[in-house]
């Protein structure tokens, strides 16, 4: 099972982002918010969630993958990429390691695609202003997740993909 959060996670878990955050951290810390129909929900932490979701799959059997969020378009003056979400990989690594789960640093393996290229043809992978890709970029960010995956040492997914995807080079 290939886990990924984070896009909708950076925000505050209230009104102001929709309710879709979570708490910032990996620990254990919650915050009560009301809800619009007036009920409370108990919000948890970002490595909570992480924590849950990846103990639930193993406990069925399931072979667990945390990934790092795919990067948002962003360029620095000079026109280089510029890398985000460095605090929430690290979270999503140590939530990796303390359950047992391998991790794909997507975040990384794309960034480094995009270094490859300008920043005309990184935009071109972009359907909005920062967030969603387009076909193009759905292609670009897939053979990254294939790429990942493909690192893991056990390289437990290999037997399942098929030619193209075996062509597909290692992060």
């Amino acid at each position: 099972m290939i886990i990924q959060f984070g896009h909708n996670d950076g925000g505050r878990p209230d009104a102001s982002s929709k309710f879709r955050g979570s708490v910032p951290g990996i620990g254990e810390n919650t915050q009560d918010v009301q809800m619009p129909d007036g009920t409370t929900e108990t919000v948890h932490s970002f490595g909570w969630y992480l924590r849950t979701y990846a103990r639930t799959a193993r406990a069925k059997g399931a072979l667990v993958i945390l990934c790092s969020p795919i990067p948002h378009k962003k360029f620095d003056g000079s026109g280089k990429f510029v890398r985000d979400w460095g605090q929430w990989r690290d979270w999503i690594a140590t939530c990796a390691k303390d359950e047992g789960a391998s991790f794909v640093d997507l975040s990384e393996i794309i960034a480094s695609g995009y270094d490859k290229l300008d920043q005309t043809t990184v935009e071109g992978f972009f359907e909005d202003k920062r967030t969603h890709t387009n076909a193009t970029g759905s292609l670009f960010n897939a053979k990254a997740v294939v790429s990942g995956v493909r690192g893991i040492p056990s390289a437990p997914l290999d037997p399942f993909l098929n030619t193209e995807g075996k062509r597909i080079p290692l992060p």
